[in-house]
Formats: C-alpha cells, structure tokens, sequence
C-alpha cells in the first residue's frame, strides 16, 4: 500500500506542467442570444474566450467578435499588449479591459489566423502573455479544432464543418 502511495506521488512530480492546461475547450451558444462563444479554462482559474455574434443582420449591425481573457495575475485592466504563441508563432493583439473586439479588415486577418491556428495546431498547449506585466497563461488544445471548426449556431442554414468565425467575416 506504501509502495502505491509512493508511486502516485512520484507520477504526480513527474507530470509536465501541461496540468495548468488541462481543461478542455468548451462551446456555448444558449445564453448569450446569437453569441457562438468557446471558452477555455486552465487550473489557476484563467479563462479565455473566443466569441462571434452569428445571427447578427448585418443591414442593423455589424458582426462583432472577439474574445476576452480574465486571469487573477493581471494588476491592470488598461491597454494591454498581448500575445498569443501558438505552435510558435506568436498573434500580438491589443485588449482593453480584458477583451479585445475585432472591429477593421487588418485585424480580422489575423483574428482569423489564430483560430485556424489554435484548430489545426498539432501541440497540447498554446500561451497568452502580457510582456508589460510579465504574465502569462498556458491554455489546453484539447478539443480546440472541434470546437472551432465544428460549431454551428442552432438553426444555422450553414452546414457543419465551419468555423466559429465563419459568419463573422467582414
């Protein structure tokens, strides 16, 4: 019994620090009326948010997305440049408050960079860090690219197989 107790401990020291990350990516559609949001959460409480409004009418607003971080690490909710690494490569994004919206063509680009990244990137982990405040956060992949790729918002005359962002395109 001794020898058992011993070996969970030695598995749980030996254990990459992929624990941070090890929440899977999760769709919502059913509170947020019209907003297709995937969320992630990692073990410090951390959540990260990637959101389009899909059923939007474009001719009575725009379609909005964007996405949002909130982490106990941040101490300012100002501007703050943040970059997402993801198989190596890094997205720098801008959020104000915890949330960035994608609002011009330039940053549509690569907005839609990065979730194509984060679908098809063949890690487990992906990083969000604020080099201002020397923080960073290490999210899971797990489920990314069925999340992102395979959601569809409920009544959607677009076939499955999309992306989240796909009815957000400019």
């Amino acid at each position: 019994m001794r020898a058992a107790g011993l070996f969970i401990v030695a598995v749980m020291i030996a254990t990459p620090q992929v624990a941070s990350a090890a929440y899977r990516w999760v769709p919502n559609s059913g509170s947020n009326q019209g907003v297709l949001e995937a969320i992630i959460k990692n073990n410090s409480d951390a959540e990260f948010v990637i959101y389009c409004a899909a059923e939007v009418d474009p001719k009575f607003r725009p379609r909005v997305s964007g996405m949002m971080l909130s982490s106990r690490k941040l101490k300012s909710l100002g501007f703050n440049q943040m970059q997402i690494i993801v198989g190596g490569t890094s997205y720098p994004f801008v959020f104000s408050n915890g949330s960035y919206e994608n609002d011009s063509l330039s940053g549509s680009v690569i907005f839609h960079s990065l979730v194509r990244a984060l679908m098809n990137s063949k890690g487990k982990t992906f990083t969000i860090e604020v080099p201002k405040e020397g923080v960073s956060e290490e999210f899971s992949l797990a489920d990314a690219r069925k999340v992102l790729g395979g959601f569809r918002y409920e009544g959607s005359r677009k076939p499955r197989g999309g992306t989240l962002i796909g009815d957000c395109d400019f």
